[in-house]
């Protein structure tokens, strides 16, 4: 997810990406700022595919990623 977030954002000095990783109600969270690059083409997923289809096959279904104005945000419930 900070592969991900440093591949499709823009980071400087000026304007830093912040990624911030924590817990919330029994769930890892990975939120990034959002200053999409403008030269990456067109993004086809298979990045958050593929971490979906790794999850699934540890029994997380409910994982959830979201795309706000100013944010993206992974949700990934922890295995109890």
């Amino acid at each position: 997810l900070v592969e991900n977030a440093i591949k499709h954002n823009q980071l400087s000095k000026k304007a830093p990406l912040v990624v911030d990783i924590y817990l919330e109600n029994d769930c890892l969270i990975v939120k990034n700022n959002l200053q999409l690059r403008s030269d990456t083409g067109h993004s086809h997923g298979i990045g958050l595919t593929n971490l979906s289809e790794r999850l699934r096959l540890l029994g997380v279904h409910n994982a959830r990623f979201e795309k706000t104005t100013d944010h993206f945000i992974a949700n990934i419930p922890l295995i109890p």
